[in-house]
């Protein structure tokens, strides 16, 4: 019977001892400690995660964080409320689980900066409600040995190659009227330091000019930088290259325009629609309106500083003209000279206006309180006609009121007048007009053929009909003859 009871309590006390043992187990948190990279040198951040786990919900961590303050400095900190000591963080996050979410987690990240070169020993404890944990890690800072430029630079010039830090071997070209450059060189590394930029005065000819970084710890490199001044040949001929390989480039009245490739942030004015088209291998937005007798172009004037986008139009293969146009109510406007010859009636005065930087031709009012107000000849929505504009709000109003009388004095002045009226034609009866013209010169040639059909044909009638036709009208003449003579005889008859 004893035996049996000791047994028994043998049994029960290992079955304690099992129980507690994974009670312990399933109570058990961890804490991890990574960092973002193995090593830093001076200068760099220092990213820290901590990641806590527990087997059970938790309500309220606190994390506390010891490190060196010789060797880093605390940027930010995320994942709950904290403060910073002079060399340690105390984090707290109470808001973990409710009642409808449960966690059983929490990570939470530090940010240093490694102001120190050492080693900074950091260790990590978790107080939490799902059970306490620990770990602990090191940071190593050692100086940097980045002796690489950032930045390379010289004033009035371009890199050739274009900067890499890894090539150390450029040249620059500058034109003649440079004679000083500045070659302005940036590190890679804030620790680095560098010397041989500057500001050289330029002689004609190769200038050969020395950069050297020195990193934090001691290491070196050089970068070479030859800077070239051309001779006034030189940069005569290299300008007239950069103008002919400028596919942008345009100029009007002595003055340098570029166009804008890409119009799509610009207003479409009404009357046009927004293209493309190719320009000198490049594609371009351009403006095209319904008729399809303007093509326009964006371009802005290179002393322009605010760069106002400009409307041209393309009069030749490269040949663009400044557009004389009117915006009103979103509607562009273009004005234009009348070809026309005609004269004005009383109460109008011709005079020449500005439209923009351009000069047109308008009529005033001799009345002076219309002394803003002009009369315009201008092209919109496929058809041209006199309108008047208010210079003053810019604004254009068609003027049916304004009537002038067409000179046809001169022989020229009506043929161009004729071919005015049908360009002012719409597209319908333009087409009526050309297939009524082509009717008539249809009708114009079947005569002619006609008349030249009936022409063939009496040339190849046969001879023996040409003679009997011939014969015919003799014996015609005779008979004629003799009713002459009978009639002669008979008045002579009747006398007596």
């Amino acid at each position: 019977m004893k035996k049996s009871i000791k047994i028994i309590l043998g049994f029960a006390l290992i079955l304690a001892l099992l129980v507690s043992i994974f009670s312990f187990g399933a109570s058990a948190a961890q804490a991890l400690l990574s960092f973002d990279k193995s090593s830093y040198t001076l200068g760099q951040t220092v990213r820290m995660t901590v990641k806590y786990n527990a087997n059970s919900p938790i309500y309220a961590n606190e994390i506390d964080v010891v490190f060196n303050n010789s060797v880093l400095k605390v940027a930010s900190v995320n994942g709950g409320e904290y403060t910073v000591g002079t060399s340690s963080i105390k984090i707290v996050d109470d808001d973990l689980s409710t009642a409808t979410a449960v966690h059983t987690s929490g990570t939470y990240t530090v940010t240093f900066t490694a102001v120190g070169v050492g080693t900074s020993n950091i260790s990590v404890s978790v107080i939490s409600d799902g059970g306490n944990a620990g770990a602990s890690g090191s940071v190593n800072v050692a100086l940097s040995g980045n002796a690489n430029l950032g930045s390379l630079k010289v004033s009035g010039g371009t890199l050739s190659p274009a900067f890499n830090p890894n090539t150390t071997n450029y040249i620059a070209t500058v034109k003649h009227n440079v004679d000083k450059a500045t070659l302005s060189a940036g590190v890679a590394d804030g620790n680095s330091t560098v010397v041989g930029a500057g500001t050289f005065d330029l002689a004609i000819g190769d200038n050969v000019k020395t950069v050297t970084v020195t990193a934090a710890n001691g290491t070196k490199k050089s970068y070479t930088v030859n800077i070239k001044r051309l001779t006034e040949e030189e940069t005569k001929a290299l300008e007239e290259q950069e103008r002919a390989n400028d596919a942008f480039l345009i100029t009007f009245e002595g003055k340098d325009y570029h166009i804008i490739q890409d119009i799509s942030t610009l207003t479409v004015p009404g009357g046009f629609t927004a293209s493309t088209t190719v320009h000198r291998e490049n594609e371009i937005g351009i403006l095209v309106d319904a008729a399809g007798e303007y093509t326009l172009f964006y371009a802005t004037a290179d002393e322009d500083e605010t760069k106002t986008p400009l409307l041209f139009y393309k009069s030749g293969e490269n040949d663009f003209k400044l557009l004389p146009g009117v915006i009103s109510a979103g509607n562009l406007y273009i004005l234009e000279e009348p070809v026309v010859n005609f004269t004005v009636g009383e109460g109008y005065f011709e005079k020449s206006i500005s439209v923009g930087s351009l000069s047109v031709s308008a009529y005033g009012f001799t009345d002076t309180r219309l002394s803003d107000f002009y009369i315009v000849y201008a092209y919109f929505g496929g058809e041209r006609g006199f309108y008047r504009y208010d210079t003053t709000n810019s604004v254009i109003q068609r003027a049916p009121d304004f009537v002038v009388e067409v000179n046809e004095d001169e022989g020229k002045t009506e043929r161009v007048n004729i071919f005015t009226n049908f360009s002012q034609l719409k597209t319908t009866a333009k087409i009526i007009v050309l297939l009524i013209a082509i009717s008539i010169l249809c009708i114009i040639a079947l005569i002619v053929l006609f008349v030249i059909k009936i022409t063939s044909y009496n040339k190849e009638l046969p001879e023996e009909e040409t003679v009997a036709f011939d014969e015919v009208t003799e014996s015609d003449t005779a008979v004629a003859e003799e009713v002459i003579d009978l009639d002669s005889v008979t008045e002579e008859e009747t006398e007596e």
